[in-house]
């Protein structure tokens, strides 16, 4: 038999082959990662309205980073050859680092049973905005999207959006009041925005 045709016949010999609790294992891992990009697609209205990201952003990748690394030692026990073991570290430190902030943050918020501190901060401005995909058409009546919000917080502009616009009545230089949260990792957030 020709090789061309054998190949089509007998191909897949290198596949790897999976008992039920392997299968089990892939089937939990599709369901967690598609699950987890589900929920950060609603988390990031929180992170929007963080006030130290950069903060949360350097924890999880440091907690990211030190967990893929365990992860990655365990899969690749029993493998011998260095391209394979490098796949297995750079894939599992990746989905760590990516997923981290996304769990840290839901942590932070949800194990948080602290009340809300109210600040004064002083509003700087609150302007409509429309996301429309191809822009503002003609003739069209647009819906406002969301709300840019711009407030003084610790002497830095901090800004973040909003659904409804809760500063309508004030003008630029009043004191208004938040609501902030302190969150359990120290990662504040506004808890008043929608």
């Amino acid at each position: 038999m020709p090789f061309f045709q054998e190949s089509i016949f007998y191909g897949g010999q290198n596949r790897i082959k999976l008992d039920r609790a392997g299968y089990l294992r892939v089937a939990l891992a599709t369901i967690l990662i598609m699950g987890s990009i589900f929920l950060y697609v609603f988390e990031f209205r929180v992170f929007n309205r963080t006030l130290n990201i950069g903060w949360l952003l350097l924890i999880s990748a440091l907690v990211g980073g030190t967990l893929g690394y365990y992860i990655s030692r365990k899969f690749s026990k029993g493998i011998n050859e260095t391209y394979e073991r490098m796949r297995i570290y750079m894939v599992c430190i990746a989905m760590c680092v990516l997923f981290t902030p996304l769990y840290l943050s839901l942590i932070n918020r949800f194990l948080d049973f602290s009340e809300p501190e109210i600040i004064s901060v002083e509003f700087l401005s609150s302007s409509a905005r429309i996301s429309e995909r191809f822009g503002n058409l003609k003739g069209v009546k647009n819906k406002i999207d969301h709300y840019a919000i711009v407030v003084v917080i610790d002497d830095q502009p901090v800004s973040f959006r909003t659904k409804k616009d809760y500063f309508s009545e004030f003008k630029e230089g009043e004191i208004v009041d938040l609501k902030v949260n302190q969150g359990l990792l120290g990662v504040r957030y506004i808890t008043f925005a929608q």
